[in-house]
């Protein structure tokens, strides 16, 4: 599915979601209704994060993605500094140029950081927030400790992977849990919900 459709099948929805939302009608995520979407229910969208922004805040304080390089990272903590809705495309934006300058077989075509800021954008938006685990800020989170295991953890080099691969390996990284609804496949399969019907039965 191209990035265009997705985008106008988030932006067609928007208007539904949001209010099924705002009346506190868990049921409709529990259902896991794709009909009209093709990617199951979506929250609210947010204010795009642009590549002009990420730019802004690298001049601003480029200090600003040191802590990211550390075990000890705290994605949270990281999120009440720079914006919960600036986290996973920060981060991933940061971390596949990172990629691109560390590895010297790569090609400098295959990312387009506007379109990466575009895409890092929808995958954020895809992300429920009240969901309590699975939500955009693990999303980033399992994004970070796979650029260390690349790094520091020398997996780049021990598996041999070339600039593709760790860049299939961060987006997986950044996408795994896209539109998780906070319950578990039992939940879905004793509740007889739209989801578990469309993928279990």
């Amino acid at each position: 599915m191209n990035m265009g459709l997705i985008q106008k099948r988030i932006a067609d929805t928007h208007v539904s979601t949001n209010s099924k939302r705002k009346e506190g009608d868990s049921s409709s995520r529990a259902s896991g209704d794709f009909s009209n979407l093709g990617l199951g229910d979506l929250p609210p969208l947010q204010k795009a994060f642009s590549y002009n922004t990420v730019q802004h805040h690298l001049q601003r304080d480029p200090e600003i993605y040191k802590e990211v390089l550390s075990e000890t990272f705290d994605t949270i903590a990281f999120s009440e500094k720079i914006g919960r809705v600036h986290t996973l495309p920060m981060i991933g934006q940061h971390f596949l140029n990172e990629i691109s300058d560390i590895n010297p077989d790569h090609t400098d075509d295959l990312i387009i950081s506007e379109k990466l800021i575009s895409f890092l954008n929808i995958i954020q938006k895809g992300y429920y927030q009240d969901v309590q685990y699975h939500n955009d800020l693990h999303g980033a989170d399992v994004m970070q400790i796979g650029y260390l295991f690349l790094t520091k953890g020398k997996l780049a080099q021990i598996a041999d992977l070339s600039h593709l691969d760790m860049v299939a390996f961060l987006v997986a990284g950044a996408c795994h849990d896209f539109g998780h609804d906070g319950f578990n496949n039992a939940f879905h399969v004793n509740s007889m919900s739209d989801r578990a019907i469309r993928y279990h039965d």
